[in-house]
């Protein structure tokens, strides 16, 4: 159901409201109580008085939702000021209490469909003009569902290519699998929709995988990388507007966990992910040596993240060469393994160093796994301390000692011995105490943070845990922690530099 947001003072007296809260998922928003209007794309005011701080916090609010639609239901005592917001918002229409309700909640839902197509919908000259676009697909399958002739299924495409040129050899062969379908579109960008009338679910479903095995045998073929995602859907009994909702879920990845679980929804596995990561990789690989396109390398040097372009030399059976940069050929030597990210591929690749050529730039790589979450999940810069910093952990009457694993502008990774006591500081305030000594002046600053324990590793067999602490805002010292932060990443890029030129 769609959401609408009905903005109001005073009461709700309006004949609509009810019919409307029938249709659509009322957001109700009273202004004689609260400023905060919620971010969506469909509003209707009813307002029963208009003063000057109200039109500027309306104007305020709706101005930062750039694709939305507003209607204005204007009172049976209004006024000139009515009339003068309406114009201000830039309302799509004066709804009034004269007006037929039905006719009403249909207009909304109209406009609000074509505002979405427009909205979202490529320019014509973006498009592949073999394809049916948004707006027109929409029309189709509205033109459709008003017939209710025949059964409607629906196979959806969202591809992921790191080549343009390529993408018309992609679409070439969806066209040619799913000829029988009534409409080919591409609804958004890489989002592709083939409609099918008079087919079963279970040969919809079918027809879904022979498209999935031929786009894995064409990647393969033509040294193309790419990744897919496909989804055959039974459209028998579902609204209309339900399933605008879910394509706009579906073309970003957001599908929720009800309809991931209807049966009228089903995700068509890639046969190509039961291969093994190194298979997997290899392909990948080769395609990106073929197509000359560079991947991106990543190592963690005393927390400092080192991450420059690669380009694939050989790809074997056993191992892969690349051709690095200076830094990174030095950072990766270090820690004896790197971490691959392939564009348009979500997942990284941890790769263990078997070999490193310094004069030629070259490493050859083997043992390859792929990573479930990103090696640097943490978004901000950390560095490591340039000597052992003691840290005083103080929470609930209780103390604890620990050293500094790394450092950031907004989080602490801390080692320590492992006690009961930190079982209880999970998602807990502390208070941090610890020395930073600034190479400008060589003063040792003494720092006090309030912070909060977001993580708790525990290690057994050492005895040891380490904690992930956020700080809390605090501007009092918050620049001395920023130029340590400054200092060491210049002196560890330094130092990468001077230990590539020893090599």
């Amino acid at each position: 159901m769609l959401k609408l947001c009905y903005i109001y003072n005073e009461d709700i007296s309006s004949k609509h409201y009810n019919s409307l809260s029938e249709n659509f998922e009322i957001i109700s928003v009273d202004l004689d109580t609260t400023e905060e209007i919620p971010s969506t794309e469909l509003y209707i005011l009813d307002l029963k008085h208009i003063t000057k701080e109200l039109s500027l916090l309306l104007k305020n609010s709706l101005d930062k939702e750039l694709h939305k639609l507003i209607y204005f239901n204007v009172p049976q005592k209004y006024t000139l000021l009515h009339f003068q917001l309406a114009l201000l918002l830039q309302c799509k229409s004066i709804i009034t209490e004269k007006q037929d309700t039905q006719k009403i909640v249909h207009r909304v839902k109209d406009e609000y469909y074509e505002h979405i197509a427009k909205q979202h919908n490529q320019p014509q000259e973006e498009c592949d003009q073999t394809l049916e676009t948004r707006l027109g697909f929409i029309e189709l399958l509205k033109d459709k569902f008003l017939s209710k002739t025949k059964q409607l299924g629906l196979i959806t495409i969202a591809l992921k290519t790191i080549d343009e040129t390529q993408l018309k050899v992609v679409i070439n062969e969806i066209n040619t699998v799913l000829n029988t379908s009534i409409q080919l579109a591409q609804y958004n960008g890489h989002f592709y929709l083939a409609l099918h009338e008079g087919l079963e679910f279970d040969n919809l479903q079918q027809k879904a995988k022979e498209l999935n095995i031929h786009l894995n045998e064409l990647a393969s073929l033509h040294n193309i990388v790419l990744s897919h995602e496909v989804y055959a859907i039974d459209l028998d009994g579902m609204e209309f507007d339900s399933i605008l909702e879910m394509l706009i879920d579906l073309e970003k990845n957001k599908l929720s966990n009800d309809l991931k679980l209807n049966s009228q929804v089903c995700f068509i596995e890639n046969m190509a992910e039961h291969q093994s990561d190194e298979y997997i990789l290899r392909q990948m690989l080769n395609a990106m040596k073929f197509n000359k396109v560079d991947i991106k390398l990543l190592n963690i040097y005393k927390g400092l993240v080192i991450n420059s372009k690669a380009s694939v030399v050989k790809v074997d059976d056993r191992f892969i060469q690349l051709e690095l940069q200076k830094l990174q050929i030095e950072a990766t030597s270090i820690q004896k393994m790197t971490t691959i990210e392939i564009p348009g591929y979500s997942q990284t690749i941890e790769a263990s160093l078997k070999h490193i050529s310094f004069q030629k730039g070259v490493a050859t790589f083997e043992h390859f796994t792929l990573m479930k979450t990103g090696v640097n999940a943490r978004k901000h810069g950390r560095v490591t301390c340039e000597r052992t910093t003691n840290i005083n952990i103080s929470a609930e009457g209780t103390s604890l000692k620990g050293v500094i694993l790394d450092l950031s502008l907004v989080s602490v990774a801390i080692k320590l011995p492992y006690t009961k006591t930190l079982d209880r500081l999970y998602e807990k305030d502390v208070v941090l105490t610890f020395e930073l000594s600034l190479q400008k002046n060589k003063i040792v600053n003494t720092i006090v943070r309030k912070a909060s324990v977001q993580r708790i590793f525990v290690d057994e067999q050492q005895k040891a845990a380490k904690l992930i602490c956020d700080f809390h805002e605090d501007h009092n010292n918050e620049h001395l922690i920023s130029e340590y932060i400054f200092q060491r990443q210049k002196s560890i890029v330094k130092e990468i530099k001077m230990l590539s030129l020893k090599a």
